[in-house]
């Protein structure tokens, strides 16, 4: 048989593509790969790499039971641009996600599904408005803040984060905190605002604001101690609590034990336990049964009741860390690396069920990690918590994260700690 010029030119032709193909197939198999090391499912991502950074995510289950999801990002990317929060909607049990929409002028903000709508409501920027978006679409199109009639609530200098929004006894409650004080910024007042369920929630004179509290530095020997990221939650005697944040970081050249009205407690694990009047114009705080246990209260937590098993229960970053942290760089309050399952029957003493999520938990973690899970918002489903984080996966550090992921956490009722499953550090070595 004769080879002819054009029979070579076939035979390279083929070759070439084979080649192609196979380089295709191990492309792809590597990129799969390497999208499925990000634990959980993959809602959103941050669209800039080392300029853009996802955060905020919040999760509602719909009256269809279809999911949404939010979330805003920040960084330099967009830096003098409007606040914008992206809505996600999975229709398959969080299996994948579809863009819905994004909201312009809208940022830390919470879900309520209340009678056929869902409701956003945060702020318009960092420290900025209080602000509420309405969608009657399943979260497809939103209204604007535009006015006092259209859901521009309060302005002002306003701080919260992505906690309970609530309804309960007839009104609607959610917690903030006010930073009046341009010049001498977070210095946090805590307050609730309320409004009732049946009137029109994007008309600003529907909605009442209580008093604001400020926190006593004196009651903790810490380096900045201050109110933040409350939830709204109905307590024991169905009166509303506002559970809240409280940062103890140890003040440099001072002991790891906690002195004063705290004494006794663990670093890193106060909250603030803060009454609030039936019709949401008093909130009071007392020192002596205020000042609770709570692990992870050191960083952003939401918390939900259960009436099945009658408990209070929720996620959060668990200092895992008890070494003395005066050091900021250094200090155990970067920790949010390992994500406990928390249960409580009085808002007061709180149980440790399992560790749901957690990387490479026995390291010291510093600023310049690149790993972890935070800020979750979660929801009941049946038996199963599904929860979103605020997660850095491989990024510039563990604060700046570069994912949004949805999680599923079956059976929780009946978690323990035995059934925590293994340090995920184990299977995926990277930077560690």
């Amino acid at each position: 048989m004769i080879f002819t010029n054009e029979h070579l030119k076939l035979v390279a032709s083929c070759i070439f593509r084979r080649y192609f193909i196979l380089i295709g197939f191990i492309f792809c198999t590597y990129s799969n790969s390497f999208a499925q090391d990000v634990p959980g499912v993959v809602v959103g991502k941050a669209p800039i790499v080392n300029r853009s950074f996802v955060a905020s995510p919040a999760i509602a289950i719909l009256k269809d039971g279809s999911y949404v999801v939010s979330h805003d990002q920040y960084g330099v990317a967009f830096k003098g641009k409007p606040k914008i929060t992206t809505v996600y909607r999975s229709k398959d049990k969080g299996i994948t996600w579809e863009k819905q929409a994004e909201i312009e002028g809208l940022y830390w903000a919470s879900f309520l599904v209340l009678n056929k709508d869902l409701y956003l409501m945060g702020t318009s920027q960092s420290i900025g408005d209080i602000v509420i978006c309405k969608s009657s679409d399943n979260g497809l199109n939103w209204t604007k803040p535009v006015s006092s009639k259209k859901g521009l609530l309060f302005e002002g200098r306003y701080h919260t984060a992505p906690t309970t929004f609530v309804a309960h006894k007839g009104r609607v409650w959610r917690a903030y905190e006010e930073d009046p004080d341009p010049n001498n910024p977070r210095h946090f007042q805590a307050f609730v605002l309320s409004a009732p369920e049946n009137s029109d929630l994007l008309d600003a004179k529907n909605w009442v604001k209580s008093n604001g509290l400020e926190f006593d530095v004196n009651l903790i020997n810490a380096r900045a101690p201050r109110w933040r990221e409350g939830n709204m939650v109905p307590g024991p005697d169905g009166n509303m609590v506002n559970l809240i944040r409280l940062e103890s970081r140890q003040k440099p050249k001072d002991t790891y034990k906690l002195k004063g009205a705290v004494e006794g407690m663990t670093r890193y694990e106060i909250a603030g336990k803060i009454d609030v009047s039936d019709n949401g114009k008093t909130v009071s705080f007392n020192p002596e049964k205020g000042l609770v246990r709570f692990p992870g209260a050191e960083t952003k937590f939401s918390v939900r009741y259960d009436p099945v098993s009658k408990r209070y229960w929720s996620l959060v970053n668990k200092i895992t860390s008890n070494k003395p942290g005066s050091d900021f760089k250094v200090s155990p309050h970067h920790q949010r690396n390992v994500v406990m399952l928390t249960s409580s029957p009085d808002l007061v003493n709180w149980t440790e069920h399992a560790k749901l999520l957690r990387w490479n938990e026995g390291k010291t973690i510093t600023m310049e990690d690149k790993f972890a899970f935070q800020y979750l918002d979660w929801v009941f489903d049946g038996d199963d918590i599904i929860a979103v984080s605020r997660t850095a996966w491989n990024s510039v550090n563990y604060h700046d994260s570069n994912y949004i992921t949805f999680h599923r956490f079956k059976g929780f009722r009946t978690i323990v700690m035995g059934d925590s499953p293994p340090d995920l550090a184990d299977f995926h070595d990277i930077a560690r």
